[in-house]
């Protein structure tokens, strides 16, 4: 299996920004709080909690990029990889 490791290189707000975006998206974004509970909990190659944060950070931005590039909105089903069930979305009377 192969080893990444963290450079520092490319823009430090921009790291900075998803840095401080995990923490909000990890309490309020019930996808980003479960792919952070199955990283810091699962049976091989569990995560650190710091180890876990970086990869929501790049998550985050990887579907930033995908939003903004094709001008579709954040869809949950494709954020988890299809791994969820949609739900229907109740209309408005």
């Amino acid at each position: 299996m192969g080893r990444t490791k963290l450079t520092g290189q490319g823009r430090p707000a921009l790291r900075l920004a998803a840095w401080r975006a995990v923490w909000g998206a990890q309490r309020a974004n019930p996808v980003y709080a479960a792919r952070f509970a199955h990283l810091t909990t699962r049976a091989q190659n569990k995560l650190t909690t710091t180890q876990a944060q970086a990869v929501l950070a790049a998550a985050i931005l990887r579907q930033l990029h995908a939003v903004i590039t094709t001008g579709r909105r954040w869809d949950p089903a494709i954020a988890t990889h299809g791994t969820t069930k949609p739900t229907a979305t109740p209309i408005a009377a």
